[in-house]
């Protein structure tokens, strides 16, 4: 099960799971291959280089040939990835790999799920080795003594095999405490403990023999149901949960409450993976909704269908370097010159037109996915910087976008921070845009310290689509923010709208109080970028300056401004 699930995930030909003491591998499972032992055998000059390697090793073209194929016939390992973790004791060790016919470039998505995988075999192997000594509490959480993520991995795995099997339904849920960052800090950690032990043991007897409990990772608890008949079943119960887990802290007056995303197999997922995708969106849904409730997925705002075609296409495109950025120039309006860039994503399709963010933007809802996209187009971006400043090119700056989903990731700014100095790159020529409406969701508090630490590193940030959200103007005082963008919405019917008029001069005026540049984005019209400079507005970015450009035809831009002896800069 765990090798088709590889092989359906990273879209590959053949997988191969085998134990190795070093000297011997023993294969247990694989996809796409008939005769395991002698793939193993075969390729296990591979499984060496896997076994002494530092994580997840990816190669462009093995060009092994396999006696492992349909009817005792050879195949060929071209492109190839895989790893080994150690298990029980570290006297053996769990090897997994997987190959395709044709070679390919693994992208940074692939390698990162080869790890968990790998990871997810060495735990299963590591349950297996505990079971027969008699030490299977192992796998547990020591702090709620309920079975860690993994295993409920494996169990929906299972039970998405059986439901597949006999036409039936499973459930899942993802339950989040709320605010308990903040609960902890006021309360302490010793009752934050007591309240995770409590709500765990109140949904382990809520849910009962119709499904697994497990704790996914500190506050959040993960719900497989394996006797579902209808989806308002699955409502009904997580309603039960979160009544249940009201009062866990045990003290009057202190109340907890719960976040629960749901989804339904085969309703609202297809596998595994989309079920968790599935359910993760459901439960952000429900934190942005005002917390303590529960929703189910809703094919409006998440992948199914088609969507999930095209979340798959993508993580293909990202192997073929089908990803890239296109950069648009910024310029100031009076007199009219180039300031800067911001890079767009762009998804260079083979065989048709360049797809636009609009047409793939709901892909982008599968977190991992997302970041795998930012992991691109930022080594891109930070690629470009680097090889105009070495010519020797004056372009200014250049802004990249950074997603809700992005920057909740464990240290954003340090990974910028990294990044810039391995390139030997100036902060000052990278900014960050983050739009208004992420400083106003559930996680604003630590995105506005964030943008604190992004300035502290001397890295400029920008709220973007300013105006289409309500933040408050104490917070905007007080962000680290050098740049506001005026959403196009305004910008769009300017000269023929008062209203419209009247807010775009407020919003200027705002910025230059606050000492913050003022950009005004969709800019189209020679009438428009008149009146703007009629209202004070010194910055624009628009199609009339120019559409967004593939990075060569921007080197091109530049080395020609340079050989006019143009300037580039705010």
């Amino acid at each position: 099960m765990l090798a088709r699930l590889v092989a359906d995930m990273l879209d590959v030909d053949f997988v191969l799971v085998c134990l190795s003491d070093g000297a011997h591998h023993e294969p247990v499972a694989a996809y796409g291959l008939e005769d395991m032992e002698a793939a193993a055998s075969a390729s296990s000059d591979l499984i060496g280089r896997l076994l002494n390697a530092c994580g997840p090793l990816a190669i462009e073209d093995a060009a092994t040939p396999v006696a492992g194929g349909a009817s005792g016939t050879d195949i060929e390992l071209r492109g190839f990835i895989g790893g080994a973790e150690a298990f029980d004791g570290n006297a053996l060790k769990v090897v997994l790999w997987a190959a395709t016919r044709e070679s390919r470039r693994f992208s940074s998505w692939t390698v990162e799920r080869m790890r968990e995988f790998v990871h997810l075999a060495g735990r299963i192997a590591g349950r297996g080795a505990a079971a027969s000594s008699g030490t299977a509490d192992l796998a547990l959480d020591r702090l709620t003594g309920l079975p860690e993520r993994h295993r409920l991995v494996a169990v929906l795995m299972e039970e998405i095999e059986r439901a597949r099997a006999s036409a039936t339904r499973v459930g899942l849920m993802i339950a989040n405490l709320d605010y308990f960052k903040e609960f902890n800090a006021v309360h302490g950690q010793g009752l934050g403990d007591r309240v995770l032990r409590t709500v765990a043991a109140r949904m382990t007897a809520a849910v009962g023999h119709r499904g697994v409990v497990a704790r996914m990772a500190g506050d959040e608890f993960g719900v497989v149901l394996t006797e579902v008949v209808t989806a308002d079943e699955m409502m009904a119960l997580a309603d039960d949960l979160i009544a249940v887990t009201h009062s866990a802290t045990g003290r009057e007056g202190v109340s907890t409450a719960v976040s629960i995303g749901v989804a339904v197999f085969p309703d609202d997922a297809v596998d595994c993976a989309s079920m968790f995708a599935a359910a993760d969106g459901a439960l952000i849904r429900a934190k942005e909704a005002g917390r303590g409730i529960a929703l189910r997925h809703d094919a409006g705002h998440g992948i199914t269908g088609a969507g999930m075609i095209v979340r798959e296409a993508m993580r293909q495109a990202l192997d073929r370097d089908e990803i890239v950025a296109y950069y648009q120039p910024q310029v100031a309006l009076n007199p009219l010159r180039i300031v800067g860039f911001e890079a767009l994503v762009r998804w260079e399709r083979q065989g048709f037109d360049t797809v636009l963010p609009g047409e793939f933007q709901a892909a982008l809802t599968d977190g991992i996915l997302a970041r795998a996209i930012s992991d691109r187009i930022l080594d891109q971006v930070t690629s470009d910087i680097q090889a105009w400043t070495r010519e020797g090119l004056d372009f200014g700056s250049v802004s990249v976008n950074a997603a809700a989903v992005e920057l909740r990731r464990d240290r954003y700014d340090l990974r910028i921070a990294d990044l810039l100095k391995r390139k030997s790159i100036d902060p000052g020529r990278l900014h960050v845009e983050i739009t208004e409406t992420a400083l106003i969701g559930p996680d604003g508090a630590e995105l506005r310290d964030l943008i604190s630490r992004l300035a502290l590193l001397g890295i400029e940030v920008s709220l973007d689509d300013f105006g289409t959200g309500y933040a408050s103007l104490t917070h905007l005082r007080k962000l680290a923010v050098s740049e506001i963008k005026i959403d196009r919405t305004f910008i769009r019917d300017l000269v023929g709208s008062p209203a419209d008029a009247a807010i775009v001069k407020a919003l200027i005026d705002l910025g230059r109080h606050l000492g913050m540049r003022v950009v005004a984005e969709g800019v189209e019209s020679v009438e428009t970028h008149r009146f703007l400079v009629k209202l004070g507005c010194e910055y624009g970015q628009g199609y009339l300056f120019g559409r967004p450009q593939p990075a060569e035809r921007t080197l091109q831009i530049l080395r020609d401004r340079h050989a006019r002896g143009e300037k580039t800069g705010w």
